[in-house]
């Protein structure tokens, strides 16, 4: 019997209590002083994609307002020539709705403002000289005052109480690119919360507002015309793993189970193998004949059944041997049972010789054996079956010097019309029984 040995459950309770102990602490500090340096990080980069976002936004709104204002027919319809449908048309069906603005506004010679587009749900009831706040008014004074540089871009503006993305551009001529007259398209889009919700998806940002909350932890200034006036701020909250309960968890939970897994199959793994053994004994000691170590009848027959139906299927021949040692019961009757398992053996041993790795081979009971040839027709299973017959004939088993010759009658059979491994024996045995009642030592096959 193995001699087997087993960890006391107190060495385990105490090794994994220490190791998860001593690994938590480790990992637990590690994970702080990284999730620190993460949420920096973590900062910065939004901080910066906000920076981009809004700086796209006022390039796409610039370029918008340059296609417009640049047009001469653009020019002709707005300013020299004004025409309704064509503000409709083109403004207030295409522009508004294709690019969610909220406004567009003309600003004239004399510094008159006219709301030519708004969208739905803006007020028409307010005073039209209100766009004319003081960062647009700059961008205007900025443009008629050749000496002052002007920074082609989109700014922020706030009028009527509300906060807007503007672009005021003077409307040029297409071929020269020189300002027309001191007339102005003025594009808005208010930084609404739908604006800004549209613009954290778009650009995978946090929320963001324009009113602070206990809830901000990060801000940037919205500039005017000119980048060094403070108009407002937009506020989010950069969200910061150390705050968040769930990497902790995870951390220890991973932790634990980490170690816990190891230690678990470093335990288990020996039982596991005495398991895989013992399987693998009790698989051979349920498929194998104890005496000759080949496979017995029921596997024998399994194996059988599996063979059949792949060449039924495929077409392919089959053939299978049955075997009778002769006389072997007055072998047992003579030298006695030990020398009749010895004679039983020294067959077993003789016909592997003989033997493909594809064939099947099995004791049958008592000192009947079958043989399974798969692909071999009727012609071959002769020539093999005679060459074994004459084998053992050849053979002789010798016992503390006695010579005891042995021989063997064989049944032969082929696929055809069976439909059943126990058919496919029965016939084998049919042929067996002729051969044995033919003087034995002989091959016969059933037809």
């Amino acid at each position: 019997m193995l001699n087997k040995r087993y960890f006391s459950a107190n060495s385990v309770i105490s090794a994994v209590t220490w190791l998860i102990i001593t690994v938590m602490m480790l990992i637990t500090a590690l994970i702080m002083y990284f999730l620190h340096v993460l949420d920096d990080k973590t900062i910065q980069d939004v901080h910066r994609r906000v920076d981009i976002a809004f700086t796209l936004e006022k390039e796409n709104l610039y370029n918008l307002n340059i296609e417009y204002s640049y047009w001469d027919e653009g020019y002709e319809r707005s300013i020299a020539k004004p025409d309704k449908d064509w503000f409709q048309s083109t403004y207030q069906d295409y522009m508004i709705e294709h690019y969610h603005l909220s406004y567009i506004a003309l600003i004239k010679k004399a510094e008159e403002v006219e709301i030519i587009a708004r969208s739905d749900g803006e007020p028409n009831n307010f005073d039209p000289q209100l766009l004319l706040s003081s960062s647009i008014l700059e961008r205007v004074m900025r443009s008629k005052n050749k000496k002052l540089l002007i920074t082609r871009s989109a700014f922020f503006s706030e009028f009527n109480g509300r906060y807007f993305l503007v672009s005021a551009e003077p409307f040029r001529d297409e071929s020269t690119g020189n300002i027309v007259d001191s007339s102005f398209l003025v594009l808005a889009k208010e930084l609404n919360s739908q604006y800004l919700t549209m613009l954290s998806q778009k650009y995978k940002l946090p929320s963001l507002s324009i009113s602070k909350g206990s809830q901000h932890n990060d801000t940037m200034v919205l500039s005017g015309a000119s980048p060094e006036s403070v108009l407002t701020h937009v506020y989010w909250n950069a969200q910061k793993l150390s705050d968040e309960v769930f990497p902790y968890a995870l951390a220890i939970l991973f932790a634990f189970m980490s170690v816990t897994v190891v230690l678990a199959r470093l335990l288990l793994s020996k039982d596991f193998r005495d398991r895989d053994l013992y399987q693998e004994e009790l698989f051979v000691a349920a498929t194998t004949d104890s005496l000759t170590s080949v496979s017995n009848r029921r596997h024998f027959i399994a194996l059988g059944k599996r063979e059949l139906q792949l060449h039924t299927r495929k077409q392919t021949p089959l053939s299978l041997l049955t075997f009778d040692l002769d006389y072997f019961k007055a072998i047992n009757d003579s030298y006695g049972h030990a020398v009749g398992d010895e004679a039983l053996k020294h067959f077993t041993n003789l016909c592997k010789n003989f033997f493909r790795d594809t064939d099947i081979f099995g004791r049958l009971g008592g000192e009947e054996f079958g043989l399974i040839l798969p692909g071999v027709r009727l012609d071959k299973a002769l020539q093999l079956a005679n060459k074994l017959r004459v084998s053992l004939s050849e053979t002789p088993l010798l016992i503390d010097d006695v010579v005891i010759n042995l021989t063997v009658s064989v049944g032969v059979v082929t696929l055809s019309d069976q439909s059943s491994i126990d058919e496919l024996l029965a016939d084998a045995d049919k042929a067996l029984y002729v051969a044995k009642n033919s003087g034995r030592n002989v091959v016969k096959f059933s037809e």
